[in-house]
């Protein structure tokens, strides 16, 4: 199933973005450079909102899949 309707390969790709949020995360706490810190700190924001973007997508996504699920079941029955 197409990733972008919402199936199995989006939950993965929000699991990655929070994966990579994560490690941002960790590395920030470690960063000797100030620099670095605020860059890594705004990685992490950026990965936040790209799972948070991708949740969204996927949640609008539902009622068109059970549609599809309906017109499916009905072209059958």
């Amino acid at each position: 199933m197409d990733g972008r309707l919402g199936g199995r390969e989006n939950m993965a790709t929000i699991q990655d973005y929070q994966q990579r949020a994560a490690e941002c995360l960790r590395l920030a706490r470690g960063a000797r450079s100030p620099t670095n810190k605020a860059l890594l700190l705004e990685m992490a924001q950026t990965w936040v909102k790209l799972a948070e973007q991708a949740q969204a997508r996927e949640i609008e996504a539902q009622p068109l899949l059970a549609r599809f699920a309906e017109m499916g079941a009905a072209a059958v029955g």
